[in-house]
């Protein structure tokens, strides 16, 4: 299947397959500059089973605060009061205990809960895995995240979160607590099951 060409590679089979496989569909990146949203979304596609988020040294403007992951559909992202729920664990090198975190009534998937230092060099970066959902099929999230808190150490841990509605997610956004972003960049690609 498939021809030769720039794109394409020949494989031991001796079938000629596009560069990179065919599972893993990048859909868009976003970047902040002092913005209290940033966002990437995608036309519905029903191949698509689950995608990956990477979120990229995003820096908050206020010290102490947090991040939080938002998901959408076609109608937009949604932000409401009691949309998401989450259990997020922060462990610290300095300090021995955890702090985990929960929510049953948020409007965010909550990360960074200890406190994202604010200073430049003090940056939060997230993996997180986000199922598809449907019309009668939850979202879930799951990841980790990490980042430098408000003392300067390293802290992060599991990000585990749900869109409390079933719905087909087109787009994926990360909001700071209070304040801004400075900077960070967001990164999503599509998962297929061929």
């Amino acid at each position: 299947a498939g021809t030769a060409g720039s794109g394409t590679f020949l494989r031991g089979d001796g079938q000629w397959q596009a560069v990179g496989g065919s599972n893993l569909v990048y859909l868009g990146t976003a970047e902040a500059s002092s913005s209290s949203s940033i966002s990437v979304t995608w036309t519905d596609d029903s191949e698509y089973v689950q995608f990956l988020a990477l979120g990229n040294e995003f820096r908050v403007s206020s010290q102490y605060a947090g991040l939080g992951l938002q998901l959408g559909d076609s109608s937009g992202i949604d932000t409401g009061s009691t949309d998401y729920q989450y259990v997020t664990g922060n462990d610290s090198t300095g300090s021995t205990s955890s702090i985990v975190s929960v929510s049953e009534n948020s409007n965010r998937i909550a990360m960074g809960n200890r406190g994202i230092n604010n200073s430049s060099g003090y940056p939060c970066s997230f993996a997180l895995w986000v199922s598809r959902g449907g019309s009668t099929v939850y979202n879930m999230v799951t990841g980790t995240h990490s980042y430098r808190e408000h003392t300067g150490v390293l802290a992060g841990g599991t990000v585990l979160g749900m869109r409390k509605a079933a719905i087909t997610v087109t787009g994926i956004a990360v909001v700071p607590n209070t304040g801004n972003m400075p900077t960070g960049r967001l990164t999503v690609w599509g998962v297929k099951h061929e």
